[in-house]
């Protein structure tokens, strides 16, 4: 019965791991080809929510 909830628990932390890499690139390429207006673009973001 464990073995159940290991082998989720662990698919599932295997998909978070995918996710947060993909949006740790899609946020590194921001940064990458436009370092000036990324920290611009993240105060005026966060002035609108």
């Amino acid at each position: 019965m464990g073995k159940i909830y290991f082998k989720w628990g662990l698919a599932a932390v295997i998909i978070a791991q995918i996710i947060s890499i993909f949006y740790l690139m899609n946020v590194y390429d921001k940064f990458v080809s436009n370092p000036d207006n990324y920290y611009k673009n993240i105060l005026a973001s966060k002035d609108n929510q």
